[in-house]
């Protein structure tokens, strides 16, 4: 992560490195194609997903995850969605990205033999969630928020009660139906 690459490691025997691949984010998770061709890895600190090809090890694609272009092209170059996790559909149509500071999953269109990868929408989500996962079925998300409003302190704020807010916040989980392509476009 600090380095912004990604290591292939050979593990057969002792372990050696490959290859170091440059990213342009600091990558956090990631998930590989169901024929293990593509690598696609969530990027904090750059609001994108990297897309590597495994056979040479090269970043082939950058898809920005903050929302549609459409609805915002970001030309000043904002930054702070912060995707931190990703999750491939059953069929390797579609890709699930947390964007933790936008409190959302975004909604990756992916067609590869055309190179086409668009975000169609963003799923709110609670508190900033920071994993997400997909049913068998690809029917549902698993997606797990790490942080909760703490509302109000009951004691007061010291070591021995525990009542910090650091103490008070707690993560959340949520089951979401994956929304069809035309219900996407009205959240």
């Amino acid at each position: 992560m600090r380095d912004r690459e990604i290591d292939v490691v050979n593990i057969a025997g002792t372990p050696s490195v490959l290859a170091r691949i440059p990213v342009p984010g600091n990558p956090n998770r990631s998930v590989l194609s169901k024929n293990q061709s593509l690598l696609y890895v969530a990027q904090d600190n750059s609001d994108s997903v990297a897309v590597i090809a495994t056979a040479n090890n090269q970043v082939i694609a950058e898809i920005k995850v903050t929302a549609p272009v459409a609805l915002f092209p970001n030309a000043e170059g904002y930054k702070g969605a912060n995707p931190n996790s990703l999750a491939l559909s059953p069929d390797g149509n579609s890709l699930y990205v947390t964007d933790g500071g936008l409190n959302a999953v975004a909604v990756v269109a992916i067609d590869n033999a055309a190179g086409i990868r668009t975000v169609e929408g963003l799923i709110p989500t609670g508190f900033y969630p920071n994993s997400v996962s997909v049913s068998a079925d690809g029917s549902q998300l698993y997606i797990v928020n790490g942080k909760s409003a703490t509302g109000p302190n009951p004691q007061n704020p010291d070591a021995a009660s525990n009542q910090y807010d650091l103490q008070l916040t707690k993560a959340g989980f949520q089951i979401v139906p994956i929304p069809s392509r035309s219900n996407l476009a009205t959240i």
